[in-house]
C-alpha cells in the first residue's frame, strides 16, 4: 500500500478522562475499538466518533503543511 491508496478516517478517541481526534487507518475506525496513536503514547484508546470522509495520507499531510501556522499561540 502507498501514501496514495491506504485511507485513513477522523476519528474521536477516548483514554479516561483524556479526548483527542486522531487520523487511523480506515481498518481500526470502528465504534469500541482500540488502537495505539503513532508516535503519541503506547496506550489503547477507544473510538467514540468516526468522521467523514475518508483520506489518504498524502491529502493529511498536504493539509497539514498548509494549516501548520494557523494557531501560532497552540503548541
Amino acid at each position: 500500500m502507498s501514501e496514495k491508496t491506504d485511507r485513513y478516517c477522523q476519528c474521536l478517541l477516548v483514554k479516561g478522562d483524556e479526548r483527542t481526534i486522531g487520523w487511523i487507518h480506515e481498518r481500526g475506525a470502528k465504534i469500541d475499538a482500540l488502537v495505539e496513536i503513532e508516535d503519541y503514547d503506547s496506550e489503547l484508546w477507544r473510538v467514540e466518533q468516526v468522521f467523514e470522509p475518508i483520506r489518504n495520507m498524502a491529502w493529511i499531510r498536504e493539509n497539514q503543511r498548509k494549516n501548520n501556522n494557523t494557531c501560532k499561540s497552540i503548541k
